[in-house]
This record gives C-alpha cells, structure tokens and sequence, in this order.
C-alpha cells in the first residue's frame, strides 16, 4: 500500500535537473572498469536508481521509501527474462511492454499516483490505463 502523503506537506525536496543527471550518470561510469563485476554492477545498478529517484521525485524522498521501491524492482529484475520472452509474443507489438508494465505495477504499491506518474514520467492516458491494486 503506497505510504500516505500530506497534501500540505512540500514535495521531496529539490529535483535534480536532467543536465545534473545525466552529467552524475556518466561521472559514475567514468572512473569504473571496463567490464565491471557482477558486485560492481549491482552497485552501479542502485547508484543510478538513487539518481533517478533524485531526478523525478526529489533528493529527500525518504530512504527507508527508496529501499522498498529497491527491493520491487529486484523483484522485476528476478523475473526480467520472464518478462521478455513473453514480450517477444505481445500483441502489442512491443516486446519491452510486459516487463515496464510489471515495474509500473510493483511500484504501484510504494509511490502515490503523483509520484508514479513524474518516476515513470507517464501521461494522462498511461495513467487511466493504470490497474491499481
């Protein structure tokens, strides 16, 4: 269940801008090994999360908020050759629909309709389509 947000309270704090992200995003890579390590991956893989969290939502949204959007899209991530084969056989055409679909969905359940539309940077409609749980 997404945690309750005070619509007095202000947002999480300032955004980074999309020149500071991307300048953050390449700075992390730019000093690591060429073909990094699965523990270095893993690392590399959260520092990028952080930095979009700070991009979409805000450099103070709550850490312990952080940690469970982490551990939903490991739980997406488990199962992302899942989600891919079966995205090979969408209707749809698209073969990355079942797994963004899947993330959209774990994500649901942390972030509040506000939050999940500026994370995903979804539109009106994407919204409406939205099943929440």
């Amino acid at each position: 269940m997404p945690t309750p947000v005070d619509p007095q309270a202000p947002e999480h704090g300032a955004k980074l801008s999309a020149e500071e992200y991307e300048r953050r995003i390449v700075a992390l890579h730019a000093d690591g090994p060429a073909m990094p390590d699965r523990e270095e991956e893993l690392r590399l893989r959260r520092a990028e999360f952080d930095l979009a969290i700070d991009h979409r939502l805000g450099v103070a949204f709550p850490a312990e908020r952080r940690e469970r959007l982490w551990a939903a899209q490991q739980g997406v991530d488990r199962r992302r050759a899942w989600y891919l084969f079966k995205g090979l056989f969408a209707r749809s055409g698209d073969p990355s629909g079942p797994i963004t679909r899947a993330l959209i969905e774990a994500c649901a359940n942390e972030l509040d309709s506000g939050e999940l539309r500026d994370y995903f940077e979804l539109s009106a409609d994407d919204m409406r389509g939205l099943r929440r749980r």
